[in-house]
C-alpha cells in the first residue's frame, strides 16, 4: 500500500499537514508536543481505525484542534483515497479497513491482544483454514466420534476455546450420568469395566417351574371339578333321602287315613240325611239367590206351559224335583227355623265333604309313597370320599403356592439381574461418552487440533521474524504455540522498553509482509540507542530496495533531522503541528 499523500488540518496537536511522500520510507521528527502522535493518530482515523483519546462518538468534537471548529485526514494512495471529518466523524472512501491494517499502523496492539485473539488473528492473516470442514477432517482422522464430532462443531464460529469447553461440559455430564448409574464417583481406570453387582438367576428352575405350575393348574382344576361333582351328588342324595324319609312317613299314616275316611264318609252320610230332612222342613221358607230364581223360573215354565215330553224338558222337571225334596214346593209354606238351620246344615255337609277329599288324596300320596319306597336307591357318596378329593386339591394348592412363591423369587433375581446387565451397558455407554468427549476436548485444545493448525500458521511468521533479526542483528523475536511472544527466548513483558519497540517492529513488519500490504508506522524510534536507530533505517531501506516495503512512516522525537539517509527515506521535520521542510545533514540527537 503505497502512501502518496497526506493532509491532515485542525486534529489534535496537527494545524496543517501537507505531506507528498516521494520515497517509500518517510521519517518525521520534531520535539516534545510537536504533534507526531496526533498525525499518526489521523493518519490511523482516515484509514478506518476508531480514535484512541476518546471513547464515543458523541466526543469526537475533542479531536479538533484548540481554537478551530472543524478538522479533516485525507490518506491517499494511487487512485483511492480515504478521509475523515470532524467532529461529525463521517467517514468516506475506504469501505472496509483491512483485518491486518491497524496492526502495522500501531505495532503494539498485536502484543496487547490476549492469546486467543493472536491465535485467531494469526489464522487468518497465514490464510490456514480452519473452518468447519477442515477441522472435521482432522478429527475424524483421530478417529473420534462421528456425530460428536458433528454436535461440536457449530461451536467452532466461537472458536475452538468455546467448542473445547462444550466438549468439557459433555464430558462432566456423563460423568454426572455414570455417577447417577453406579452410585460411585467418576474415575477413568474404574469406569473402564466397571460392571455392577449382578445376582445369580436360575432361569432353567423359572422355566420348569412354570411347567410345573401348568401341571399343577390341571390338576386343581380336575379336583375343584370332581369335588364339585361329588358334593352335588351327595347333595342330592341327602335331599333324596329326605324325600324317602318323608315318603316313609307318609306311607306309615295310610291305615290312619283309612280310617279317617272311613269315619268322615260316615259323617257326610249323617249330614246328607240331616240336610235333606232340614229343607224338606224349610219348605216355603223365604228362598233368596241365584238357585232359587232359576228354579222359580222351572217352575213357571212347566206349569204354564205344554210339555211335549223331550230330552230337555224331563232334565227340566227332574231338576225342579231336586229342588223341591231340598228345599220344598215353591210357593209352598216351610218351617222359618228350618229355613234358618238350612244353611249351617248345608255348610257342614259340604266341610265334611272337602275334608273326604283332602282325605282321599292324602290316602293318594301315602300310597304312592308306599309305593317310591320299593324303588331302588343309588350307591351314597361317602364323605370320606370328598375329604379324599379335599386334601387331594389342598395338597396340589399348596403346592402351586410354594412353587409360585419360588418364582417371584426366582423372578425378582432375574429382573435384579437383567437391571445389573442395563446398568453395565449404560455405564459403559457414559464411560465411553466420557472418553469420546475427553479426547474431543483434548483434540480441540490449544495443544491439539489448533496447534496443528498453528503450526502452520506460526511457521510463515516466525520464519520472517527471523529474517528480521537477522538483516537487523536484533534479539531473535518468535511466537510460541502458546501465544506468548519471546526474544531469544526471554517472554515479552521482561524486555526492556526498547526491547519490546523492537520486537513490535519486527512483528509489525511480518504482518505487513504476509498480508500484503507493505506498509508501516512506527512511533517512538527515539526510544532506541543511536546504533540501533541505523539499524532501523537500514532494515527499511533493504525492505524498500527489495520491494517488500512501500510505504514507512517513522516518527521520532529528535533535536533535528538526521542526516545521511539512504535514497529510499525522506525526513521532516514537525514543529507546531506543521511540517516546516526537509532537514539536510543535521545531527540527529
Amino acid at each position: 500500500m503505497r502512501i502518496d499523500q497526506i493532509e491532515i488540518e485542525n486534529v489534535l496537536g496537527v494545524r496543517r499537514v501537507d505531506l507528498a511522500l516521494h520515497t517509500p520510507v518517510t521519517l518525521v521528527a520534531g520535539g516534545n508536543a510537536a504533534g507526531k502522535s496526533s498525525l499518526i493518530e489521523a493518519v490511523r482515523m482516515a484509514l478506518g481505525d476508531d480514535p484512541q483519546r476518546v471513547a464515543l462518538k458523541k466526543e469526537y468534537g475533542a479531536l479538533v484542534s484548540d481554537g478551530a471548529r472543524k478538522g479533516a485526514v485525507a490518506v491517499r494512495w494511487g487512485q483511492e483515497e480515504s478521509r475523515i471529518s470532524l467532529p461529525d466523524g463521517k467517514r468516506a472512501g475506504l469501505a472496509e479497513m483491512p483485518a491486518a491494517l491497524p496492526f502495522v499502523l500501531e505495532p503494539t496492539r498485536f502484543a496487547r491482544l490476549d492469546a486467543d485473539a493472536r491465535r485467531t488473528f494469526l489464522f487468518r492473516l497465514t490464510g490456514c483454514q480452519v473452518n468447519s470442514e477442515t477441522v472435521r477432517g482432522l478429527m475424524l482422522a483421530r478417529q473420534l466420534d462421528e456425530a460428536k464430532v458433528d454436535k461440536v462443531l457449530p461451536l467452532l464460529r466461537n472458536g475452538f476455546p468455546a467448542a473445547a469447553d462444550f466438549a468439557k461440559a459433555q464430558a462432566r455430564d456423563a460423568k454426572a450420568a455414570w455417577k447417577a448409574i453406579t452410585g460411585e464417583q467418576y474415575g477413568e481406570k474404574k469406569a473402564d469395566g466397571w460392571t455392577a453387582d449382578k445376582p445369580q438367576a436360575d432361569l432353567a428352575r423359572i422355566e420348569a417351574i412354570g411347567v410345573e405350575l401348568e401341571t399343577l393348574d390341571k390338576a386343581i382344576s380336575a379336583a375343584n371339578t370332581e369335588l364339585g361333582t361329588l358334593t352335588e351328588r351327595q347333595r342330592q342324595q341327602r335331599s333324596q333321602a329326605e324325600a324317602v324319609a318323608e315318603r316313609g312317613r307318609k306311607a306309615a299314616r295310610l291305615p290312619v287315613l283309612r280310617q279317617k275316611l272311613a269315619k268322615e264318609e260316615a259323617e257326610l252320610s249323617q249330614w246328607n240325611v240331616e240336610l235333606e230332612r232340614v229343607g224338606a222342613a224349610a219348605g216355603a221358607a223365604p228362598r233368596n239367590g241365584l238357585v232359587h230364581d232359576l228354579a222359580t223360573a222351572v217352575h213357571y215354565f212347566t206349569t204354564r206351559w205344554e210339555l211335549t215330553g223331550t230330552e230337555e224338558e224331563a232334565a227340566a222337571e227332574r231338576a225342579l224335583m231336586a229342588y223341591e225334596q231340598a228345599y220344598g214346593k215353591i210357593g209352598a209354606a216351610g218351617d222359618p227355623a228350618a229355613a234358618a238351620q238350612l244353611p249351617k246344615v248345608t255348610e257342614a255337609r259340604n266341610l265334611i265333604a272337602r275334608a273326604i277329599e283332602n282325605t282321599r288324596r292324602d290316602i293318594a300320596a301315602a300310597e304312592a309313597a308306599a309305593q317310591a319306597q320299593a324303588e331302588e336307591q343309588a350307591e351314597p357318596v361317602a364323605d370320606q370320599d370328598i375329604e379324599l378329593v379335599r386334601a387331594r386339591l389342598n395338597t396340589a394348592t399348596k403346592a402351586r403356592k410354594d412353587l409360585e412363591a419360588e418364582r417371584q423369587r426366582l423372578d425378582a433375581l432375574a429382573v435384579a439381574a437383567r437391571q445389573a446387565d442395563e446398568k453395565t451397558k449404560q455405564a459403559a455407554q457414559h464411560h465411553g461418552d466420557v472418553t469420546a468427549w475427553l479426547a474431543i476436548e483434548a483434540a480441540l485444545a490449544p495443544d491439539g487440533i489448533p496447534g496443528e493448525l498453528l503450526a502452520k500458521a506460526l511457521k510463515p511468521m516466525n520464519d520472517r521474524l527471523r529474517a528480521s533479526a537477522t538483516a537487523t542483528g536484533w534479539k531473535q523475536a518468535a511466537i510460541g504455540a502458546d501465544m506468548a511472544i519471546t526474544a531469544d527466548g526471554r517472554p515479552y513483558p521482561l524486555l526492556s522498553e526498547s526491547e519490546r519497540w523492537r520486537v513490535n517492529a519486527m512483528v509489525a513488519e511480518a504482518i505487513s509482509h504476509l498480508s500484503g500490504l507493505r506498509l508501516l508506522a512506527l512511533d517512538g524510534m527515539d526510544v532506541l540507542e543511536i546504533s540501533a536507530r541505523g539499524e532501523l533505517i537500514y532494515w527499511l531501506d533493504d525492505l524498500a530496495t527489495a520491494g517488500e516495503l512501500e510505504t514507512a512512516l517513522v516518527f521520532a522525537t529528535l533535536k533535528g533531522v538526521p542526516g545521511s539517509l539512504p535514497e529510499t527515506v525522506a525526513a521532516y521535520w514537525l514543529d507546531a503541528g506543521e511540517i516546516v521542510g526537509a532537514a539536510t545533514a543535521r545531527a540527529a540527537a
